[in-house]
């Protein structure tokens, strides 16, 4: 009875702190706003920066192995930054040689990543091939959210945009392996296909989430205040999971009674990060929200940067039919969906069409007046290496 009884509390304070605590913030699916095809409705937008944080270039490259680390071995455990970590973490290891890497110029900086072709490669693919395609070039991160996340990859640069490589949608991918650590790249998505997966297009999220500081440091308690659960309501849930121990229980504590795995509880509170997002308020579980598909390995101060730009509420008129964003929503892409082993050819393919095409949707969407298109095809990138 009493285990029925916190499973109910854990859903009840999970709605709250997804729906209070979140504010609306959470990229928890691209809005698909009500009315016929045609309709023009004003919205708003929030947290739109007050000044452009545009993305110039992505580049991509292949890692070697960091000075004097063998990565040729495999083993149970890696060797990260903050000292020994479990392998099936694998955004707390460094880069192994011959992983690809890539390189996100922005307008306030370079921030390199990290992706897991291995784990989610689709959520790879598709991504390369519309960055190759020049199609992020010259968007702008439309929404931050200081210690959430950063929001971008829609080419009408209001939450309504955006499709997959392949046009569309694409399921999203899960892995145990990859979480909402702070500096992990997500796709934003339009909520659950039929058969219950996500469905991602373009729309990207880099979370900055609570820093390692403040979770090691806090109480359980005050992580739920700061997530957004009201004092008295924290108190309540604190005391019901915890008992005596209400007031000192570690945010560690927590997030193992919610049910994550100790050691992603750890990794949380070592890394920093937002761990609503790997839960389903709805089901009071932990649960695969946002295909992750890369980390950031340099340039978190860029990330941390953008985050704390000024912002502000902006009014718009959207129509879905719109023939401008009907054009600029269109995706630069036009591949069949291919498994991961074609992946390479059709990049090449996709790229060589794409250079040369003078298509709107194949310019930087929303700034066309700041910046010209890539003129760089995208077939002569060749990949460099970097060592981390």
């Amino acid at each position: 009875m009493r285990k029925k009884l916190l499973s109910w509390l854990l859903v009840l304070a999970l709605l709250t702190l997804c729906t209070t605590g979140c504010n609306g913030q959470t990229p928890a699916e691209i809005s698909e706003p009500d009315g016929s095809v045609g309709d023009s409705q004003q919205l708003e937008r929030y947290n739109a920066p007050i000044e452009d944080i545009t993305i110039l270039s992505i580049t991509f490259m292949t890692a070697s192995s960091p000075s004097g680390t063998d990565n040729s071995a495999e083993s149970d455990e890696t060797t990260s930054s903050s000292g020994t970590t479990p392998a099936n973490l694998l955004q707390l290891a460094q880069p192994p040689a011959g992983s690809q890497l890539m390189l996100m110029k922005t307008s306030m900086g370079d921030i390199t990543f990290m992706l897991f072709s291995d784990e989610v490669p689709k959520a790879v693919e598709n991504f390369v091939l519309l960055a190759k395609a020049g199609y992020y070039d010259g968007q702008n991160f439309y929404r931050v959210v200081k210690e959430l996340m950063i929001l971008g990859g829609d080419p009408l640069g209001n939450g309504h945009g955006g499709q997959s490589a392949w046009g569309g949608y694409f399921p999203g991918e899960a892995s145990p392996k990859l979480w909402c650590f702070s500096g992990a790249l997500a796709y934003a998505n339009g909520g659950r296909d039929e058969g219950g997966a996500f469905r991602n297009g373009s729309q990207f999220f880099i979370v900055e989430g609570t820093s390692p500081d403040e979770l090691s440091t806090m109480t359980a308690r005050q992580a739920m205040v700061k997530w957004g659960m009201a004092e008295d309501s924290a108190n309540v849930y604190a005391q019901q999971l915890f008992g005596p121990n209400a007031t000192t229980a570690s945010v560690q504590s927590l997030l193992e009674a919610w049910g994550f795995p100790e050691e992603v509880a750890k990794a949380y509170i070592s890394m920093g990060g937002y761990p609503l997002f790997d839960i389903n308020s709805r089901r009071g579980m932990v649960d695969k929200n946002y295909t992750v598909f890369g980390q950031v390995v340099e340039g978190m101060d860029v990330v941390h940067a953008i985050a704390a730009v000024e912002t502000q509420t902006v009014r718009y008129e959207y129509s879905p039919a719109h023939p401008e964003d009907s054009a600029k929503n269109t995706a630069p892409v036009s591949t069949p969906e291919s498994t991961s082993s074609s992946a390479s050819s059709e990049l090449s393919q996709a790229s060589s069409s794409s250079a040369s095409a003078e298509e709107p949707s194949s310019a930087p969407p929303e700034s066309v007046e700041s910046l010209p298109p890539s003129s760089q095809d995208a077939t002569s990138q060749d990949e460099e290496v970097l060592t981390l």
